[in-house]
């Protein structure tokens, strides 16, 4: 989830590199929401403000379903609200090898943040 059109096609770039077939980008947390009623995806990334408010209800969700996610944010962490602080933080600016050790690191986790053998 990602509302800046340029980061937001370096993202599916990057995460197609990686090795993830389907990518579904969203501009506003409404559209993810929705989404999200009949998908779950194996990863996701996520900044913390959207086009149409905080993200905070997805961040939520995701943790609930047991799906790992990549906090994509210019805020700093500590100053994050704590669910996002349970996602594996990404600061932008980043580059792409960043992005594909965040990938890497959340493909091992589980809903309790703890690593768990494939």
């Amino acid at each position: 989830m990602e509302d800046e059109p340029l980061i937001a096609l370096d993202l599916e770039q990057i995460v197609a590199e990686a090795g993830f077939v389907a990518v579904s980008t969203f501009t506003t947390r409404q559209n993810a929401k929705i989404w999200l009623t009949a998908h779950s995806p194996d990863v996701a990334l996520i900044d913390i403000f959207l086009e149409d408010g905080r993200c905070s209800d997805v961040a939520l969700a995701l943790k609930e379903r047991g799906v790992p996610f990549i906090v994509c944010s210019a805020s700093a962490k500590r100053d994050a609200e704590d669910i996002f602080r349970t996602g594996v933080w990404l600061s932008k600016p980043f580059l792409p090898r960043e992005v594909i050790g965040a990938l890497r690191e959340v493909r091992h986790m589980k809903n309790d943040g703890r690593p768990h053998a494939l």
